[in-house]
């Protein structure tokens, strides 16, 4: 799943029984995904959240850019 911004904040929230890898881009500002958190100019962060428990059968790869702001991804 691609998802852009071009300035602004962008929010993912994921399922916790999903295996999710994201790529998040940030031209300048905050990438915070999973917890971990970079910010600056360039940002690119990739994670990857397994569920506890193991694998899962539920795979989602996200991959989110944006220009001017933040991107915040989060299990629930």
């Amino acid at each position: 799943t691609d998802v852009r911004v071009g300035v602004g904040s962008l929010t993912v929230l994921v399922p916790a029984d999903a295996e999710v890898t994201v790529d998040a881009e940030v031209g300048a500002g905050n990438a915070q995904v999973f917890g971990e958190e970079e910010n600056g100019t360039d940002v690119d962060v990739t994670r990857t959240a397994v569920p506890f428990g193991g694998p899962s059968d539920t795979v989602i790869k996200i991959d989110a850019e944006v220009g001017l702001g933040e991107v915040w991804v989060e299990q629930r």
